[in-house]
Parts: structure tokens; sequence; C-alpha cells
């Protein structure tokens, strides 16, 4: 092998490897050649003295130097050391790397990512700690029915006496569709829609993107709506008839029924039942969360319980509103949602749609999900390209949501207290995450965990002492399933379609006086407990949104190495030499 060897030439200030030439090094700051190496200019100056700093950072935007002290606190400095305060409490002996992206000090724990936001220099940094899970949402609804009366008995030019009483009534089921399309798009317009819906609701960040995203609240009406036809078209008779609507069969109409009638004097009515949905906050106040957070989006995913089939009589085929063959099905679908509200900080609402048709709600802003609901904080941080990298990852699953496995419509006097554990195939092995609520209603019959490698869900049931009935535990196991198109895995009870009176709510939720199995009393030999909460991914490096260091996309989470990632640094070269708008890489 042939040994060459390059005489080192001096500092060069290009960074072309295609000016400099070999021997040469890139230009160092307060250095120069002596002796035939690279030496400092002149002695260290003395500028100011830290005592008990562990750490040193220099915020650049905001010309401050934050001093992480061998006591756990945090130091504010100003750029010529005259002044300084305490940075909150709350980071006290917890944190142990600080970044810097835009205004916004990111401080890491063992654990999380707090928050410190630097205002203006009068009101310096305002602490904002981590971003709290999402207050939980009211949702009320109220049913209402419409219907038409037309002039016309679609006879479809053939006279009376041609009419079998068979053809007679078919005549209205040809042209059902028509009138209902239009009883749906009345209710439409005053903000009722035919049929049930998934929801969910999140923050959305100054930067657009949504982060702490809801559980999915299955919305259904389970009462009837009771209704009258009056049958006042034509000028003819009046006469009316009491009918009833349900949500599982929204749609409905007949002919009235006169004494010693011909064809000639029957009419039609058509009618449909349309649910409106409000949603509500109690009390609460977010605005300090403002620099990040800027409001609070909800979101729906209609679900086709009814379509538009053919049907056959004879020789004639026409359209007919039939009910699907598969709910669950139909449920999975509905994975698309579709923005209808906005409130503030506060709790306000401030925005929402106001024509719920099924074409106008699918042209709304839609809910891209970006995040993991398992918190995460990292061993080592960089600042590059306005994101912010982390590394050495440490995870602590999320351990389920404090609400939403509650009926939105009904509500039970018993007031319970509800223990959820679920369980998760991990890499590491079975993971079992464990939360507790209270909750005083019926439980939902579409329960979700915002993980597809949830495998079961087990929920224990305990009633509160005073509350009169005995204290026995009832226990139900879920087996989860992925869902094919979110990364969630969930539970569906199967919905019952006559078996019980349909304004019963029970025919679709899960009734724990009934549904639940009686276990024995000894309810600590009973619940599991937690099991592998915690685990560090050594190798990954997770990168967040842009200008949005409270966002990780999922896309943007990555592997590198199979072994330990130490440290983090940039090292850019020149594209598109000698041209306008270079960018390094």
């Amino acid at each position: 092998m042939e040994t060459i060897k390059i005489p080192f030439t001096g500092i060069n200030r290009s960074i072309d490897e295609g000016i400099s030439t070999d021997g040469q090094c890139m230009e160092l700051i307060n250095a120069r050649i002596k002796n035939s190496s690279v030496e400092p200019i002149g002695k260290p100056v003395f500028i100011h003295e830290l005592a008990n700093a562990e750490k040193v950072f220099y915020h650049t935007l905001a010309k401050k130097v934050l001093v992480l002290n061998t006591d756990g606190r945090v130091e504010v400095l100003n750029e010529d050391y005259s002044h300084f305060e305490w940075l909150s409490s709350d980071l006290t002996g917890r944190v142990n790397d600080i970044a810097f992206l835009g205004n916004i000090a990111c401080c890491i724990t063992d654990t999380q990512i707090l928050y410190e936001i630097f205002e203006n220099n009068v009101d310096g940094y305002k602490y904002v700690g981590s971003i709290p899970e999402i207050p939980q949402i009211k949702i009320s609804q109220m049913a209402k029915a419409t219907s038409i009366c037309p002039d016309s008995q679609f006879l479809s030019g053939r006279k009376y006496g041609s009419l079998t009483s068979e053809e007679f009534m078919r005549t209205a089921d040809y042209n059902a569709v028509g009138y209902l399309d239009n009883c749906i798009d009345t209710l439409n317009k005053e903000e009722y829609m035919v049929g049930p819906c998934l929801l969910k609701y999140a923050f959305r960040t100054s930067s657009g993107e949504y982060i702490k995203e809801s559980p999915i609240f299955l919305i259904e009406h389970g009462n009837k709506k009771d209704y009258t036809f009056d049958f006042k078209a034509g000028g003819r008779d009046s006469y009316s008839t009491e009918v009833s609507f349900y949500q599982i069969a929204p749609f409905y109409y007949c002919h009235n029924e006169p004494n010693n009638a011909t064809f000639k004097d029957y009419t039609y009515e058509f009618g449909a039942m349309g649910t409106k949905i409000d949603f509500s906050f109690d009390d609460f106040d977010l605005s300090y969360l403002t620099p990040l957070i800027v409001s609070i989006d909800v979101f729906i995913s209609p679900i086709d319980w009814f379509e538009k089939k053919e049907s056959k009589y004879g020789s004639i085929t026409y359209n007919q509103y039939q009910r699907t063959d598969n709910e669950t099905e139909q449920l999975l679908k509905a994975y698309r949602f579709y923005k209808v509200a906005e409130f503030s900080l506060k709790g306000k609402q401030t925005w929402r749609l106001d024509e719920w048709s099924k074409d106008n709600i699918s042209i709304q802003e839609q809910l891209i999900t970006f995040e993991t609901k398992h918190s995460f904080s990292a061993q080592t941080s960089y600042v590059y390209n306005s994101r912010l990298h982390l590394a050495n990852i440490n995870y602590s699953y999320f351990k389920g949501y404090m609400y939403g496995y509650e009926s939105q419509t009904q509500e039970s006097n018993t007031e319970y207290t509800l223990t959820i554990c679920t369980t998760i195939s991990t890499e590491q092995g079975e993971t079992i995450v464990k939360n507790t609520i209270s909750s005083k209603q019926l439980i939902i019959p579409f329960l979700t965990y915002p993980d597809s490698r949830a495998h079961t869900m087990s929920l224990f049931i305990t009633p509160k002492s005073g509350s009169g009935v005995p204290g026995e535990t009832l226990k139900k196991v879920f087996p989860l399933q992925k869902h094919p198109y979110l990364d969630i895995a969930y539970y569906c009870q199967p919905a019952q379609r006559w078996g019980k009176i349909p304004g019963d709510r029970s025919s679709y939720g899960l009734v724990l006086s009934s549904y639940y199995i009686s276990i024995d009393q000894n309810l600590e030999s009973d619940i599991p407990a937690e099991e592998s909460t915690n685990y560090t991914a050594r190798n990954v490096l997770k990168v967040s949104a842009l200008n949005s260091p409270m966002v990780f996309p999922v896309s943007q989470t990555y592997q590198p190495t199979n072994t330990e990632i130490v440290g983090l640094c940039s090292n850019t070269t020149a594209l598109s030499q000698g041209q306008f708008g270079q960018h390094p890489l």
C-alpha cells in the first residue's frame, strides 16, 4: 500500500471542498498555526463565575443564559449576568437537559418534556409544564321528525280501477326515496343528522397539528320519537295517526285509512327522524396554554346504517333505503373524522357547522393523527432545522383514558368505581396498564385503547359505599382487535335488532347489573398489578414537527443504529454550488 504524506498548509476560510486543497483545514475561531500545530490565540478571558453550575445553556432568541445548578434548580441570567431569576419550582430536581426551539425552552426530565415560554424581557419565562389531557366533553342529543304529504298518488297514468291493492301500495315504495331525501335535507339544514356517528376531539396547536386526542365516543339516540302524520295534502279531509321513530328505524311512511275508501281517497305521508348533537364543557380555564394551543376542535364520523339499494317488484326496479346487514362493519368504516365545532381554551363554543348533510360534512377539515398516547422523554436532545430531535427514548405506556367508557345518553343513579386493566403485547413482552375512574353511567358498546397491540381489556366495577346496591365486584373481560384503519385496538358489542324494545338503551349498551359477571368480593386478588409500564429504546430517534416541540409524528421515529445513541450533531455540505438558493443537506 502506498503511503502519501500531505503537509499541513494552513487554515482556509472556504468550506467548499472544491476550492480547498489537500492539507488545508476549515477556519477555526480564535486559533492560529504555531509550531506546526493549531493553538488558541491569547489567554482565556474571565467573564463570570457560575457557582454550583452543573450545565449551562444559551437561549439565542431570548438572549438568556439558563443554568442547571447542582441543587436541581434552574437559574436564568441576562447576557451580561447582571440579573437572575429562578424558573418554576416545578422544575427543581427534575431537569436533565434543556433544548430551545424558537421562544420555547423544552426542559427534559426522566419521564416527560416540560415547557417554558419566553414572552418578552419584561415578563420573562412563563411556565406551561406538560400539555394536560383534554377535558371531558358533555354531549346531549335532541331528536326531531319531519314529514311530507304529497298531492300525487303515484298512479303512473293508470286509472284507479286498473290497479290492484298490491300495485297501489307499491307505488309509494317506488317514490319513497325522493321524499325521504327531501325530509333528510330539511333536517340537515337545521343541524340534524340521520343515523349515529363516532365523535372525537383534540387540541389544535399553534402550528396546526392536533394532539391529546380524546377517546372515540359512539353517539346514538336510544329513545323513540313520537310523531303525528296529519295527511292534509290535496285538500282532503284531515286524518291523523301516531307513529314512532327510532334511530334504528329513522324512516317511516304510511297511508291514511278513510272509512269506505277507494284508491282515490288514499294519501301517503313520508317522514324521517334526525338527531341534533350539542356539546359543552364544565368550567375550565386552559388559557395559559395559548402560546402553544389555540383551540379544542370537535370531529364526527357518520355511520352508514342505512343505504340506498336496488329493489325489484315484477319488472320494476327502484331504490329503497335499507338497513345494512353488518352494523359493526359499518362502524369500523367510520374512521375519517370531520370538523363540526370549535371551542376556546375556556370551553366556549366559537364555531359550529350549520349544515349537517353527509356531503357537507365530508368537505370539512379532517382530523389527521400525528401522535401516540404513550408519554416519553430522552437521554439526549438536539435542535436542527427548527425541529427538536430526541434520542435514547424513555417510554411510559398510556394508562388509559379517564373518561369515554360511559354512555352519553343515559345515566345510572348508582356510583361505581371502575378499574380498567389493559394488556399490550410489546417487543419487551406483556405489559399491563391500569386506570381507575368513577362512573355513574352505562358502559358504551364500543371500547377502544390507542395502541393496536393491545389485546385484552378487563373492567372491574365496584359500587361505592352508600350507593344503595350490594357491594359485590363485577367483572368482564373484553377481547380487543386491531382496527383495520386506525392505530387502536377495539371491542364492539354486536347490536341487537329487535330483541328488546328499541327505546331501551340496553339493547345496544352493556348494562352493569345484567351484562357483567359477578365475582368474589376479594378485589385485591382479582385486579392485576401493573407490569412493565416503562422501557428505554436506546437506539431510537424521534423528530418533532416543524417549529412544534409538542408534536412528534409517528412517521418521524427512526432507528438509525442497533446500539445506544449517545449524542447528536449536524454535519452539512453545500448543494448546488454557485447557484441561487443553496440548501444544506
